[in-house]
């Protein structure tokens, strides 16, 4: 039965692969032309960072603030911490807070000695240190006070060094 009937004939591809190339080129002209009418995309203004003659970006002053090694058992295990901390301040209260740091020395290394050794392992490996760094500026605002202003005195933490060894060997 199926010898009976003649065989179907197959379309060529070519046209239907014509018709889609040429509705692509249409298009891609179409495009070409709507971007060349509108004018293309704006230029780019560059502006120029001021700092240095205090208009622009204020320039922050570093003071060391602590420089020690504190142990960390949340991991269950002894870790020796190694930091160095520095702070950043304006430098119209540059004088205010070294002061400060004078007179409150010790209370100062037993805070950040106390965020060292009540910290989460995690928050001590985080490569930004952005929970320790945290912790320590609300600490050293909370201790130092706020400008006349009602502005924090400590504008920021560096931690430029902060490194584990075992404490228990």
């Amino acid at each position: 039965m199926a010898e009976d009937q003649p065989a179907e004939k197959k379309k060529s591809p070519v046209l239907l692969v014509g018709i889609v190339a040429a509705i692509m080129v249409l298009e891609g002209v179409a495009v070409f032309a709507i971007a060349k009418i509108s004018g293309g995309p704006s230029g780019a203004d560059a502006a120029e960072l001021q700092g240095a003659d205090g208009a622009g970006l204020p320039d922050y002053i570093e003071l060391p603030l602590v420089n020690d090694t504190f142990p960390n058992t949340s991991s269950g295990r002894v870790w020796r911490w190694d930091i160095e901390v520095q702070i950043l301040v304006r430098p119209k209260n540059e004088e205010i807070v070294a002061r400060e740091m004078e007179l409150k020395n010790a209370q100062v290394r037993e805070a950040v000695g106390m965020i060292i050794r009540s910290a989460e392992d995690r928050h001590l490996n985080e490569p930004t240190m952005a929970t320790i760094r945290r912790q320590i500026e609300a600490k050293m605002n909370e201790l130092f006070g706020r400008t006349g202003d009602d502005l924090p005195l400590i504008e920021g933490v560096l931690i430029p060094r902060l490194t584990q060894a075992p404490g228990d060997f």
